[in-house]
């Protein structure tokens, strides 16, 4: 209700300032009723505001899902769940343009690239650890070499690939992961190394990297300083 308020009185607001003249708009009267109300005002609250989201961030990025039990009763709740997470997917990156894909780094280190394939990565070995529950009915450690490492070391091995590559490659992983999900019974998927392994390599970790993401993908079209 507070955002569809804001979404019918700004377009309002900018149809009036678009009557008045240039003399009157700049004015010592008008312009301090424009400005604040305006881009001023939104200046003033996000000044605010932000202490806090980066505190949200902070907490996304360390993977709290700010619920008490963020499992799904069954197959369905999970799909809804990763559904969700993959359309702010869609919308954030999918539309970056190609070269900012190889050029930037919006992590120290890391290239947006890097960042997705490296979500592909945990997608195949998300895969891989269910096959292994299937076979043995064992779930699969951290790697032995540790976690840092192994992320490092694939993703050097993919750094370079295209957007349209790294992109198909993800994709593949995604819906490769979501059809070994969908062997799990309700039961193995709702167990604590059953859903770390669902959770952590599905949404759960595309919501620690758009967090991680995000600043960097805001300032994008910024103009030049």
């Amino acid at each position: 209700a507070i955002e569809a308020r804001l979404r019918a009185a700004r377009p309002r607001l900018l149809a009036l300032v678009a009557e008045l003249p240039a003399d009157v708009l700049r004015g010592h009267a008008a312009w301090g009723w424009v400005h604040m109300v305006l881009h001023g005002h939104y200046l003033d609250h996000l000044a605010v505001i932000e202490p806090w989201t980066a505190e949200l961030r902070a907490r996304q990025t360390d993977g709290d899902p700010f619920l008490a039990d963020p499992r799904p009763a069954d197959h369905a709740g999970l799909r809804e769940q990763d559904a969700a997470i993959a359309a702010r997917f869609d919308a954030l990156l999918r539309p970056v343009a190609a070269a900012h894909w190889l050029d930037g780094t919006p992590t120290p280190g890391w290239t947006l690239g890097d960042h997705v394939g490296h979500l592909a990565d945990w997608l195949l070995e998300g895969e891989r650890a269910i096959r292994t529950w299937h076979l043995d009915r064992r779930w699969l450690s951290d790697p032995d070499e540790g976690l840092d490492a192994w992320n490092e070391r694939h993703v050097q091995r993919q750094r370079g690939a295209s957007r349209d590559d790294v992109l198909a490659r993800y994709d593949a992983a995604r819906a490769a992961m979501l059809a070994a999900v969908d062997t799990l019974g309700v039961d193995d998927l709702r167990s604590a190394d059953g859903w770390s392994w669902v959770y952590d390599c599905l949404h759960g970790h595309v919501r620690k990297h758009l967090a991680m993401l995000g600043p960097w993908l805001a300032t994008l079209d910024w103009p030049a300083a």
